[in-house]
């Protein structure tokens, strides 16, 4: 019984320390995802230049590069 003590013990304690660092990654995401849906307006246009297909490639070779 006093091993179940002691592993009771050290869960609760484990559980304890570990709840600030959880609650602190969710801030963390909150902020990213701030961050992310401030600039997605300003890079989406860019990212979609960059990742669209080249002009004509698909009559060229058969399927669009």
């Amino acid at each position: 019984m006093n091993n179940f003590v002691k592993v009771c013990a050290a869960f609760v304690a484990a559980a304890a320390f570990s709840m600030p660092a959880l609650a602190q990654d969710a801030a963390e995401r909150t902020v990213d995802q701030a961050i992310s849906e401030a600039i997605a307006p300003i890079i989406n246009p860019f990212v979609g230049f960059i990742f669209s297909p080249m002009p004509g490639s698909e009559a060229l070779l058969g399927t669009a590069f």
